[in-house]
């Protein structure tokens, strides 16, 4: 034998504690085959195998654990050491009838804080069930009885917490613009039950990247990733209150004109109108200073020849900035010098347009008005340069 043992001290392990030989063999550091030797050698019966599980137990204990704690029976089997089905047979000879499956698990917890855990901490039913001792299923259960919707899969493999939008009318029409202009906002997969919005653009100024920080860093996870040729990617993933920002069309979306209009009222408020073109601006738009310092004016320049037209249309009827009608500037298959490679040539996909306002009065009533809308911090720097030229050289 790897040690002494005597029959006294085997016979009180193995009869009077009744212990396995597993748990003498880990108890002495020995295998479980040198146990049963010194079984035989000593000679020691063994139990049979309708004995072997059948310890002493402090009944009175189960049935308190069972009917007070509202353990199951896995639980409390787990504490004492022993096979479910012995307490399940222990419960049935002290005459407890068993709870349904139904009810087994029906353990006091605390649902407001299941349902905290769940909704603001963004834990899963298998981390809530470890904290609060009890199975995952449980835990499912108690949120649907609290009307609580499961997360789905999209959800489920979401790592970084998403705040949904803040609901402002005035945020949503610039957003709306600024990406219509300068943001790809897609669905982040086509399965079923995807509920990330993934919004995505590339650029080489500093200032858009912390544009874009600004104004989406706070709802979701936003990634930078420098490129080989200098320029930045930036992405974010969104939930689905940004849904909104899916409809792209080349034309102010119709929600902003039903808000603006008050369909009740036979006067308007532009302030979602100017909030929209400000984001618009933003992503497209050029304040420029020639360099002999006569002219200072905007131009916007862009695919979306149908979304200029109505800010053309908005600015000369309703805005009092007169500007010139809306040109082609770059029709399609325009050869254009790559601006981050000049050996480079790409080719232009579409037709190019201009909106431009060039009107000293008219560029001042553009910077009085769009003045506490736009955010970009390089278009606002180039606005306020405008500006001043234009009231240097008197309207």
């Amino acid at each position: 034998m790897s040690q002494q043992v005597t029959r006294e001290e085997l016979d009180e392990l193995y009869n009077g504690q009744r212990m396995t030989l597993k748990q003498i063999a880990q108890r002495l550091g020995v295998d479980i085959t040198t146990v049963g030797k010194w079984m035989e050698k000593l000679g020691l019966p063994r139990r049979t195998p309708g004995e072997t599980r059948h310890k002493p137990l402090d009944e009175a204990e189960i049935v308190r654990l069972y009917i007070e704690e509202r353990q199951s029976t896995c639980e409390i089997a787990q504490q004492m050491g022993v096979d479910p089905s012995t307490i399940a047979q222990r419960l049935d000879s002290c005459g407890i009838e068993r709870r349904t499956p139904g009810e087994s698990n029906r353990k006091p917890l605390d649902e407001i804080e299941i349902e905290r855990l769940y909704l603001e901490e963004h834990l899963d039913t298998y981390e809530i069930a470890r904290r609060m001792g009890v199975a995952p299923g449980t835990i499912q259960a108690r949120l649907e009885e609290r009307g609580i919707k499961r997360r789905g899969q999209s959800e489920l493999r979401t790592i970084y917490p998403r705040r949904d939008f803040s609901g402002d009318l005035i945020e949503k029409a610039y957003l709306h613009g600024f990406c219509i202009g300068d943001v790809a906002v897609k669905m982040n997969g086509d399965w079923p039950g995807c509920t990330t919005i993934h919004a995505s653009t590339g650029t080489t100024k500093p200032a858009q990247l912390n544009l874009c920080n600004e104004l989406f860093g706070s709802y979701g996870h936003a990634s930078i990733r420098k490129g080989a040729d200098g320029s930045y990617n930036f992405q974010c993933r969104l939930n689905m209150s940004f849904s909104f920002l899916l409809e792209k069309q080349d034309c102010i979306p119709l929600w902003i004109i039903r808000e603006s209009e008050g369909l009740q009222s036979a006067t308007w408020d532009p302030n979602l109108y100017l909030a929209f073109i400000a984001g618009y601006i933003d992503a497209e738009g050029c304040f420029l200073v020639t360099k002999d310092g006569k002219k200072a004016h905007l131009m916007l320049d862009s695919c979306d020849v149908g979304l200029l037209q109505q800010i053309h249309d908005i600015f000369n009827n309703r805005l009092e900035i007169i500007c010139p009608p809306v040109h082609l500037v770059k029709p399609k298959g325009t050869p254009t010098q790559n601006k981050r490679q000049s050996d480079k040539v790409y080719y232009t996909n579409k037709d190019c347009w201009r909106m431009g306002v060039y009107r000293k009065v008219s560029v001042l009533r553009l910077c009085e008005l769009f003045e506490p809308y736009l955010r970009h911090a390089d278009r606002r720097a180039d606005m306020f340069a405008v500006w001043a030229n234009v009231i240097t050289r008197g309207v």
